[in-house]
């Protein structure tokens, strides 16, 4: 894909109207979402409907001169940014909305901020104290009348002093009542939409060229920023546009690890995400289930359009995972290994035992899969044609040790499938490449396991 860039008119002699940048019409879009996200972060007059074009950002005309490659790459990092920094204004609104419930406006007439200075009563006994402090002969005869502008004077017992101006940083929040602390909160969670889950139904999803590489590069920024509410409604966006895809699992994908503290609110917030990404997937793929629970039966029900409204309202249950995956919906160990928090206590510590291996014992060893992917590496350096299935190789080990020893090869051809998100491989080639695995990686790990 080819970048163009029209030259400066020279009609008007001293006059040069700026390059303007386009794609040619025959040119075909980036990998990422450019037709949608163009319109919603650029504004209309960025879309040339006139003669059809699409054109590069302002900010990034210093780019057009670089490869394709990287021109994709700021293009796709620049829609990310519009997209975020339009979260934190609204996040900033939001604050803002907080902060007047928190502290109403002040009465009318007695502003501090009024240019008019309008004269206070107060008693002779008080005019007296005022006087004397401000360094001033007493007034004489009834009561006095001071200006507004004495509140410089010094501060006196018992009388009221009217409101100051808020600014900004200067102000350390007040302890609300609890009533009105959480109607403020869940205020704040339905105006940011965490009270829902994000995609309402799937007319909601828009159309994606490549939703896995648009969701890495967020996962990319989620990394980086740990700040989960930005990317949430796109990532639930794509995950369900990959759902309907059906190419990878949503176990597969890569979801960061990490983003909070332990314990931390949004930890849940992910959580109930995941459930209702796995609910979907599970619908999608039209597995073949005999729920138990009534109410996953009509969730899971084939004939029916999935309801995202009452799988957010099912992850927000308290129930543990061994009941949503193993009692409620009665997953296989294939099954379960497809989703992220479908999983009976069975699978993960499995999982567990993989990725943390003996590290929690004393010998401070490295974990199984470490030494199975070094073992990978270290073989394939010796045969340079197989550099390009090393990943394969990784991913077979992986699916073979996630269903155990007694799995089918058929399985195990089929979870691979969903881990690369490719076509399974046939019966003899899944058998010759478990052979070679077992020549290769379980030699090591049961050297490494001896004492």
């Amino acid at each position: 894909m080819k970048w163009e860039t029209s030259s400066p008119s020279s009609s008007a002699p001293g006059r040069q109207r700026p390059a303007k940048t386009h794609l040619s019409e025959s040119t075909s879009l980036p990998a990422f979402n450019t037709t949608i996200t163009l319109k919603a972060d650029l504004g209309e007059s960025a879309f040339d409907t006139t003669e059809g074009k699409k054109m590069i950002p302002e900010e990034l005309k210093d780019f057009r001169l670089c490869s394709q490659e990287q021109l994709d790459r700021e293009m796709e990092a620049y829609f990310v940014r519009g997209r975020q920094q339009k979260e934190v204004e609204r996040a900033s609104r939001l604050e803002e909305l907080k902060q007047d419930a928190m502290y109403p406006a002040t009465p009318e007439g007695c502003s501090p901020t009024d240019d008019e200075e309008e004269p206070v009563e107060i008693p002779e006994d008080l005019q007296r104290m005022l006087d004397k402090l401000a360094g001033s002969s007493p007034t004489s005869g009834g009561h006095g009348k001071v200006p507004a502008s004495a509140e410089a004077a010094q501060p006196v017992e018992d009388v009221p002093s009217p409101p100051l101006p808020r600014e900004a940083g200067d102000v350390k929040p007040m302890a609300a009542p609890a009533a009105v602390s959480a109607e403020i909160l869940a205020a704040a969670e339905t105006s940011a939409g965490l009270d829902r889950f994000p995609v309402a139904d799937l007319d909601a999803v828009p159309e994606i060229d490549d939703p896995g590489r648009e969701l890495a590069a967020l996962f990319r920024e989620l990394v980086l920023y740990k700040d989960y509410p930005v990317v949430r409604t796109r990532c639930c966006q794509l995950s369900i546009r990959l759902n309907l895809i059906g190419a990878v699992a949503p176990a597969f994908r890569d979801w960061p690890r990490g983003v909070a503290p332990f314990g931390a609110a949004i930890n849940t917030l992910i959580t109930r995400d995941q459930i209702v990404i796995d609910y979907h997937w599970c619908h999608a793929k039209r597995m073949p289930l005999s729920p138990i629970d009534d109410v996953h039966k009509h969730l899971l029900d084939l004939d029916t359009v999935f309801d995202f409204k009452m799988a957010w309202e099912l992850s927000g249950q308290r129930r543990k995972a061994e009941y949503r995956g193993g009692e409620a919906l009665c997953l296989t160990l294939l099954q379960q290994c497809q989703t992220m928090q479908l999983r009976g206590r069975e699978l993960r510590e499995r999982v567990d035992h993989i990725l943390t291996g003996y590290r929690r014992s004393k010998a401070k060893s490295h974990s199984q899969l470490a030494k199975a992917t070094a073992a990978i590496g270290q073989w394939i350096n010796g045969k340079p044609r197989f550099k390009s299935h090393r990943v394969s190789y990784e991913r077979l080990w992986m699916a073979r040790e996630l269903l155990g020893p007694d799995a089918s090869k058929h399985s195990i051809a089929e979870l691979h499938a969903l881990m690369l998100g490719a076509q399974p491989l046939d019966r003899k080639t899944i058998a010759g490449k478990l052979e070679t695995l077992g020549k290769v990686v379980d030699a090591v790990l049961e050297t490494a396991s001896t004492p």
